[in-house]
C-alpha cells in the first residue's frame, strides 16, 4: 500500500501508478535467474472514494483486482459500479458452490443421455 497524501488531482496519482508500474517491468536477475514482475495497482481517493482508511482500503483492493482482470502492469481507479459487480460475482460464486456441495451438476455425458433415451 502506498500513501499519496500531497496529490492535488487524481491523474497525479495515475503518474505515481504509471511510474511504478515501469519500475516493476525492468528486468531483474537474481542469482543467475531472471525476474519478469508484473503489477496491478488499484487507486481509490479521499473523500469521493471514502472517507476513513477501512473504505478506501477496501475500495483500492477492488480497483486493484479489475486492474489484474484487465492484464498485466495496469492500474485502475475505484469506480462504485466495481462494488456491485464484486458482489454479484460472489453471489455467483456462492450460488455456484452450494450447487456443487448439493450434487446439482450433471456431467454432459449424463445430459446427453437424458435427452436421448429411446
Amino acid at each position: 500500500m502506498i500513501l499519496l497524501s500531497e496529490i492535488s488531482h487524481p491523474e497525479d496519482a495515475a503518474t505515481s501508478a504509471r511510474k511504478i508500474l515501469l519500475s516493476l517491468s525492468v528486468p531483474h536477475c537474481i542469482e543467475e535467474h531472471d525476474l519478469d514482475i508484473a503489477g496491478s495497482i488499484g487507486i481509490s481517493i479521499y473523500p469521493g472514494d471514502g472517507e476513513d482508511a477501512e473504505t478506501l482500503i477496501k475500495n483500492a483492493d477492488t480497483a486493484m483486482y479489475h486492474a489484474k482482470e484487465s492484464g498485466r502492469n495496469n492500474f485502475q481507479f475505484f469506480k462504485p459500479e466495481m462494488n456491485r459487480q464484486a458482489v454479484e460475482r460472489q453471489s455467483l460464486e456462492g450460488s455456484l458452490r452450494h450447487a456443487l456441495e448439493r450434487h446439482e451438476f450433471l456431467s454432459a455425458e449424463a445430459f446427453h443421455r437424458s435427452h436421448h433415451r429411446s
